[in-house]
């Protein structure tokens, strides 16, 4: 929805702290941020959408990009892609620019199961669904199978879903808002500055928060400080001798910090609230874990909500790839050509040699005459001496120097415009000379300046 651009951007910038600057030190800083939301805004303002894998893509692909302006409606985010990005890239540390922006992603981008997970624009389920239809949702996070920072990205992504599904019940009456409960275990892997907000907003959009960690001092001091004010009932079981002394402030006097680092098995110091008033200290046994666990029907229910959600792989990552393919525009029929395509000219004959790129005008000329003369031109010839005397032709095609030029001895001196050797040879290879038809042969010999040679076949 357009009104939860903000919220998704900032909670996005937040996942990205939580991942990889979560004590703030300046690994991602106020020029990530900047570059990341402008990203962001861009692909969410295309309807077809996009997702995490696509904004790697924004700043090393500049036709991707701009494939993306034309659905743009904030003059801002164009003002960033068209002025502000393009002069950016013009200084020397461009390049490093962007390689720390896409670094951020490369974890997930590499990875096939991350990619096709994240790399989906619409999701299988709704998050607002389950929460208002009373469904259940199972999230397997092992580290062992996922990795730890894929696990830390799918978990913050469901805590911010789960987030804003609560926040846009603001939009259902309160009396028809149903109870929901989250449950998050080792929750400090994916603690966010979002999680404050959690705690203290989201009891009155009916969401109920079950946390569960290891030992106090691995959450950030504001957000322990959040737990402690918000939650109303704290369960504790045997904890070590620095929770101890965190802890024991709210259970004493009942319990002090000894007792609680000496609890046994399935035993507990409780506070509990009750009809909004918390309730004195108390200790509390549990019942040991009883059953067996049924893999057989494990098994088959994660076929079966495969099937009814999931989707064939090879369909997601064809989507993921033609997505990411710019379309380029196809030539209109029977315009120009670049030179890998080249059409031959109007007039030309498409028998023509073409010339090589270190050919001469002279070698250009020969093949001329070779591929014209049918092959004659291969022959051998007479030498000049022994050639009869005949008389030229009435009209001849080739120009002779005129009279007032001197002709060698044993040469021909019919007498026509003078004419260059070049001159000629362009004139033959434009196609107004035949030679092939003539019975005269022009030979370029070793001539005086402004001198031809004729010799007869």
């Amino acid at each position: 929805h357009p009104d939860q651009k903000d919220f998704l951007v900032q909670e996005a910038i937040s996942m990205l702290y939580g991942l990889y600057d979560p004590g703030h030190t300046g690994i991602v800083g106020p020029r990530l941020e900047h570059i990341f939301r402008n990203c962001a805004l861009l692909l969410m303002s295309d309807p077809a959408g996009g997702t995490f894998i696509d904004i790697p893509k924004l700043l090393i692909d500049e036709e991707f990009m701009k494939s993306k302006l034309k659905y743009v409606t904030d003059q801002q985010v164009l003002d960033f892609w068209t002025k502000e990005f393009p002069a950016s890239q013009r200084s020397s540390e461009a390049g490093e620019v962007i390689s720390w922006v896409v670094s951020k992603f490369g974890p997930f981008i590499s990875n096939d199961a991350m990619r096709n997970i994240i790399g989906q624009t619409k999701s299988g389920f709704s998050i607002a669904d389950i929460m208002n239809n009373k469904k259940i949702l199972l999230v397997n996070l092992s580290k062992g199978k996922m990795g730890d920072l894929n696990s830390k990205l799918l978990g913050i992504i469901f805590v911010m879903k789960f987030q804003a599904a609560a926040m846009a019940r603001a939009n259902i009456a309160e009396d028809e808002r149903l109870d929901f409960t989250l449950y998050v275990d080792e929750f400090q892997n994916f603690a966010t500055d979002s999680f404050e907000t959690i705690l203290s907003e989201a009891r009155k959009y009916r969401l109920s928060l079950v946390l569960g960690n290891q030992f106090m001092t691995q959450l950030k001091e504001e957000l322990r400080e959040a737990i402690i004010g918000n939650v109303g009932t704290t369960i504790t079981g045997r904890i070590g001798i620095t929770d101890a002394e965190i802890m024991v402030k709210r259970y004493a006097p009942a319990f002090d910090a000894e007792d609680l680092t000496k609890l046994p098995n399935y035993q507990s110091v409780v506070v509990a609230q009750i009809q909004g008033v918390p309730s004195a200290p108390f200790s509390m046994n549990w019942i040991p874990p009883m059953g067996q666990a049924n893999q057989q029907l494990s098994d088959a229910l994660k076929r079966l909500s495969s099937a009814k959600y999931g989707r064939p792989r090879g369909q997601v990552e064809q989507e993921i790839f033609a997505r990411l393919t710019v379309k380029k525009e196809q030539p209109v029929p029977g315009a120009p050509v670049g030179l890998s395509g080249s059409r031959p000219a109007v007039g030309a004959s498409s028998t023509s040699t073409p010339a090589t790129s270190g050919s001469s005008f002279l070698d250009e000329w020969l093949a001329k005459r070779k591929q014209m003369g049918g092959g004659q031109g291969g022959q051998k010839q007479a030498p000049m001496a022994q050639l009869p005397t005949v008389a030229p032709p009435t009209t001849p095609k080739w120009p002779v120097p005129p009279q007032n030029v001197s002709q060698p001895s044993g040469r021909l001196g019919t007498q026509v415009e003078p004419k260059t050797i070049q001159a000629q040879i362009s004139d033959e290879l434009s196609g107004k000379e035949n030679v092939a038809q003539d019975d005269s042969h022009l030979s370029a010999h070793d001539n005086k300046p402004g001198e031809v040679s004729i010799k007869l076949r």
